[in-house]
């Protein structure tokens, strides 16, 4: 198939280890027995079929050109116009408005682990639980930015703490002291991109290297973390995060239908790459914007989620938008006091980087063992 087919990234990005040998790297992570012990125990078929849902996305031509083209012209527009354009657009992925609920046991690589933990127990990366909920935040506009100290005292209030996902040089300035009082108690400070342009994994190479460099610098160095504004991953941008020294991605997530996920609950090692990925599992958008559910069928979708989410032993990442709960506080409130009551001796709510670490060093472990 030629460089630019749906579905294929070009030859040169294609990463040297395989999927199906990141998928077992990742697997002796969360399985709590050598790999010999339980290798005859993994189906190859199962194995290649949940391998599949590692690889990069790479869209159609039309979709990667539509999005060079519209990202600089949303940076153009007031933060909310912004916010009414890209929600409009977005909308066109699910006319119907329908949420579909996918369960985890839908997905090969949930499937699969589950199989393993039917004999082996899971060790959950060292975090000494049996769930793990990362809560993240996106602030893309100004809007969001100027609502995140009160989103922080609800979170306080609770003793939550999360990830904040920021742009360096989009219609907000990011100010030292606001990132130094974020990280003083305790959340984590990553980056959302320079700006919150949509096409940035289309673009050239020297064009994105460019502006890692420049968000990096802004931040005062570069942090752990790293998404894609709009989710416009791809693998040269993702081998441009991880050469500019990033631990961890949080980008994937299916966008031909209206449901989250990727086919994994868990971290793993993106194939070829220095980089851990953590899927984005579901997101306050897909719920008003696109399905446009009600406060009460909200709140009872993400309940359900995290009910099957918890049977599986997952560890998973929900994306609030600051700018999206500025004008929900009854949903934030409630869903955050939610989120306070699933943690308890068997469940773990933390920032995101926590997870990705406690997996770094499972994996060293098995790296330095003999």
């Amino acid at each position: 198939m030629p460089e630019g087919a749906a579905g294929t990234p070009p030859a040169a990005c294609r990463p040297a280890e395989t999927a199906g040998e990141s998928l077992l790297r990742s697997l002796e992570c969360v399985v709590s027995a050598p790999r010999r012990d339980w290798l005859d125990l993994v189906d190859p078929a199962a194995l290649e079929q949940a391998a599949r849902a590692l690889a990069v996305p790479y869209p159609p031509a039309t979709s990667r050109l539509a999005r060079r083209l519209l990202g600089p012209v949303l940076l153009r527009l007031p933060a909310r116009a912004r916010l009414v354009a890209t929600g409009l657009l977005k909308r066109l992925r699910s006319p119907s408005r329908r949420l579909a609920y996918v369960a985890p046991a839908d997905f090969a690589g949930d499937r699969l682990v589950a199989a393993l933990a039917g004999r082996y127990p899971l060790r959950l990366w060292g975090l000494g639980r049996r769930f793990c909920l990362a809560l993240t935040h996106d602030v893309d506009t100004r809007i969001g930015y100027d609502f995140v100290p009160t989103l922080v005292d609800e979170l306080r209030a609770r003793g939550l703490r999360s990830s904040f996902y920021l742009l360096t040089h989009g219609d907000y300035r990011v100010e030292p002291a606001l990132v130094r009082a974020l990280v003083g108690d305790g959340f984590e400070v990553a980056l959302h991109g320079a700006t919150h342009d949509v096409g940035i994994g289309y673009r050239p190479r020297a064009a994105i290297r460019d502006w890692l460099a420049r968000a990096g610098a802004a931040l005062g160095g570069v942090p752990a973390g790293f998404r894609a504004p709009g989710l416009g991953v791809s693998s040269v941008l993702l081998e441009e995060v991880a050469r500019a020294g990033f631990a961890y991605d949080s980008s994937y997530q299916t966008g031909s239908r209206l449901y989250p996920g990727v086919g994994y609950s868990f971290p793993y090692r993106l194939p070829g790459l220095p980089l851990v990925e953590v899927p984005v599992w579901f997101q306050d958008a897909f719920l008003f914007r696109d399905a446009g559910l009600d406060l009460d069928d909200a709140l009872s979708w993400c309940q359900a989620t995290i009910g099957q989410l918890r049977e599986r032993s997952a560890a998973v990442v929900f994306v609030m938008h600051p700018d999206n709960v500025v004008g929900r506080r009854d949903f934030m409130r409630r869903f955050l006091d939610l989120v306070a009551a699933w943690r308890d001796d068997d469940a773990l709510v933390c920032p995101l980087v926590e997870v990705v670490r406690r997996f770094e060093a499972a994996d060293d472990a098995i790296e330095r063992a003999p």
